[in-house]
């Protein structure tokens, strides 16, 4: 009987880039992320409790962490997961990096479980142990995170 439940095994990870194109990356592991829906509450004087919390007054945003096993021949950079733009002069330009989306799908259907868009990744640590896997780990923040038909 197969499993009603989605596994981290049976995920695939593509990313979305800014002029439309996506890449299957392969798999990935420990997706995490923190949606912040853009409530404020709202007090009144001398009352300790709010008065209202407001929709839509605060900060929308998505903020999380995914670690990717990294292909052969591949990095951070070539995969489009982080910025690398150099000038004429081959300085490094961080300004220039780019939003990309990562969408989660399940391997046997296909159907797409989530996905969060317009993220940047603020920060990458990339990992090669003894006899293990080269991973990166990717901190990200984003503006949203749009569930899939089969949540």
């Amino acid at each position: 009987m197969k499993s009603l439940l989605h596994t981290g095994a049976s995920l695939l990870l593509k990313v979305g880039y800014e002029d439309g194109t996506n890449k299957t990356i392969g798999y990935a592991r420990n997706l995490s992320y923190t949606v912040t829906n853009g409530q404020k509450m709202t007090y009144v004087v001398d009352s300790p409790v709010a008065a209202e919390i407001a929709q839509g007054a605060g900060p929308m945003m998505v903020k999380g962490s995914l670690t990717v096993f990294l292909p052969k021949g591949n990095t951070p950079e070539s995969l489009g997961l982080v910025s690398y733009r150099v000038d004429a002069d081959g300085s490094y330009l961080s300004i220039l990096s780019k939003y990309i989306s990562f969408q989660v799908f399940d391997r046997a259907t296909l159907n797409v479980i989530m996905a969060l868009e317009y993220c940047k990744v603020s920060n990458y640590t990339v990992t090669v142990q003894a006899r293990g896997i080269a991973e990166v780990n990717l901190q990200f923040d984003g503006q949203l995170a749009t569930p899939g038909l089969t949540f």
